[in-house]
């Protein structure tokens, strides 16, 4: 199977190796159906694919071989981690000039897969009621992202990925300065529900090429933790998802200040 071909979604296929599968989730959904219905809960599963529909046609990504959308929800499968990564790092940013668009994410390694959802007879004796079943590889998605982890993120199980394949060009072109990172690290334990502690970090996705990018992305955080007080339901979302601005700031500091880079350069 050429690296390029797009399987369609009812197709069951087997690939051995080397298989990378995004699943993100549109925060917000039991709010819009308490406040709106059906009609409101319609128009947020739009947002979320629309966004997907609009990233994809932008850049169709050459390792994208499966997919779904159902609701609130995207499974994608790659054949690249880094691309995996790199999708879900420009779909994030674009979200988030979206006002109240939260999305959680994780990318995981996938061995010996089949297809994501299949679906069984409910017995013999009822052969007009099928049972639909996601895989097991959908389901271990689901749980990370259900497990009760906070603000816009990006998990990664430890160890699953290469440094190398994760490095970030980060160019302050005002002064000609240019930096690689790797936007991964682990956060303090309060912030990974019990089950993940010590087996999962953050992709740091707000990591830009620019800085001028940067800087709106820090504008647009800090504009959403002050506008989330009046929405309480999102407050929590938006101090985590602040404190990973914090994280993802003090990293390119570091980075600069070890290449003598005057820190006055980074704001």
């Amino acid at each position: 199977m050429s690296s390029e071909e797009v399987v369609p979604s009812d197709h069951v296929f087997e690939i051995a190796n080397n298989l990378f599968l995004l699943y993100m989730d549109q925060l917000g959904t039991k709010s819009e159906w308490e406040h709106g219905g059906v009609d409101a809960a319609t128009r947020h599963f739009g947002k979320l694919e629309n966004l997907v529909r609009k990233m994809l046609r932008k850049a169709p990504p050459k390792t994208l071989i499966h997919g779904a959308l159902e609701s609130d929800s995207v499974v994608l499968l790659f054949t690249s981690l880094t691309e995996a990564l790199s999708f879900v790092r420009t779909l994030f940013k674009a979200s988030f000039r979206q006002p109240h668009m939260w999305i959680r994410a994780t990318v995981l390694p996938v061995h010996d897969f089949h297809t994501l959802r299949y679906e069984e007879e409910f017995g013999t004796d009822f052969s007009q009621v099928r049972v639909f079943r996601l895989s097991r590889e959908v389901l271990q998605a689901i749980s990370i992202e259900k497990s009760g982890f906070k603000g816009m993120r990006v998990l990664l199980k430890r160890d699953d990925y290469k440094r190398k394949a994760l490095k970030v060009a980060v160019s302050f072109t005002h002064k000609d300065y240019h930096t690689d990172v790797t936007p991964v690290r682990r956060l303090p334990d309060a912030l990974y529900p019990p089950i993940l502690r010590g087996e999962y970090k953050d992709f740091l996705w707000m990591m830009c090429d620019t800085q001028a990018e940067w800087e709106l992305l820090k504008y647009l955080a800090h504009k959403r933790l002050f506008s989330a007080v009046q929405h309480p339901d999102e407050y929590i979302h938006a101090a985590v998802t602040w404190s990973l601005f914090s994280v993802a700031g003090q990293q390119l500091a570091s980075d600069l200040h070890s290449k003598g880079i005057p820190l006055s350069a980074h704001k």
